[in-house]
């Protein structure tokens, strides 16, 4: 899923003049600026453009019973629901000066499936069966959301879909129950990642991932797993998600179906590639509470102590800065949303009793 701060260096050049009276017949014009040579003159630095960083997630209304779907520029929150009903916001895209943003609201009867273009809000499902728009991808003129909806209503099997443009697609047939959580694309090819069950509804899910449409197995059928995040570099396609080995959940991230385990116990949200780095966020079990991480090529760094749980969401890399979204609890007061660059963490935003980052955009 895109600047920097300037400097500008002025040279002075020293002019020489002929200092001879303007009547005398010997005396030389005077002499314009001289040059350097093109190959002999200092680089000048480039303009550099603050960065604007994107937050989307959830903070709870100031009536204390509903969560309302938020998203954050630079630590300003935009409210994109009132608190009539609850609604969350799960991923955040921007585009040239157009700001996307999916997730959900509530009619007071279903989840509604929902797209908002600069805090305007289109359905994306009719309200009648629950639904959620679980991410976005912009590429050109497209606009691609990755979700599901139960058709069926309560009991029977969700629908793994992708919407292009408002326009659905069923990525699975509706006998079991699928889940699409994460959408990228890569010229004509577009992924999913996901999960469909084994069997009926309730039945073990296995981490799926859908290439224009066709579905590749990444997980043992016998063992629980979910596919949560994709991304694609030079051809290579990186999941990242949650596999079960030995009874124990684990963070995991397949490189073009090939699986390593980041953390014997714990769970993968995000990955995101920048050349030859590969950055996963996700947390790990640390005794009673979960620590928030980030692996930089299979090497993990803490983002929070496991004093209190945290987890990490979401990750974007703009040049040598590593963005990471998600939350912390403080039991038993509150829940705050977090923002780390490089380690250092910020509060979105500070005083809120719940509060949480599920998705992050630089730009």
């Amino acid at each position: 899923m895109k600047i920097k701060n300037l400097i500008l260096i002025t040279l002075s050049i020293a002019l020489l003049t002929g200092c001879k009276k303007a009547n005398d017949p010997e005396s030389p014009k005077p002499e314009g600026p001289k040059e350097e040579p093109e190959s002999s003159k200092p680089d000048e630095p480039k303009e550099e453009i603050p960065e604007n960083v994107y937050a989307a997630g959830v903070k709870l209304a100031s009536n204390g019973t509903k969560s309302v779907a938020t998203f954050w520029k630079n630590g300003i929150p935009t409210y994109l629901t009132d608190s009539t009903y609850f609604s969350k916001a799960s991923a955040i895209f921007v585009s040239g000066s157009d700001v996307y943003v999916t997730g959900y609201a509530t009619n007071g009867n279903a989840l509604v499936a929902k797209i908002w273009k600069n805090a305007i809000s289109s359905d994306l499902t009719d309200g009648k069966s629950t639904a959620e728009a679980n991410s976005v991808y912009v590429s050109g003129s497209d606009v691609y959301v990755a979700g599901y909806e139960n058709a069926g209503g309560p009991g029977t099997a969700s629908l793994a879909k992708l919407w292009k443009n408002g326009v659905a697609t069923n990525l699975t047939d509706g006998k079991r129950d699928a889940v699409a959580n994460s959408v990228y694309v890569s010229g004509p090819d577009v992924y999913v990642a996901g999960y469909e069950s084994e069997g009926g509804p309730g039945t073990r899910p296995m981490a799926k991932i859908w290439k224009n449409g066709v579905a590749v197995t990444l997980s043992e059928p016998t063992q629980f797993a979910v596919a949560s995040s994709v991304a694609v570099q030079g051809g290579d396609v990186y999941v990242a998600g949650i596999d079960m080995k030995k009874g124990n959940y684990v963070a995991i991230l397949w490189k073009n179906g090939k699986p390593t385990i980041l953390s014997e116990d714990g769970r993968a949200d995000a990955v995101y590639v920048s050349g030859p780095d590969v950055y996963v966020t996700g947390s790990e079990i640390n005794g009673s509470s979960t620590v928030a991480k980030v692996w930089k090529n299979g090497i993990a760094t803490n983002l929070t102590d496991g004093k209190n749980s945290g987890i990490a969401k979401s990750i974007f890399v703009s040049g040598k800065d590593v963005y990471v979204g998600g939350s912390e609890l403080y039991y038993p007061t509150h829940t705050s949303a977090k923002v780390w660059k490089n380690g250092v963490v910020t509060d979105y935003p500070v005083g809120s009793r719940y509060a949480e980052v599920n998705s992050i955009f630089v730009k």
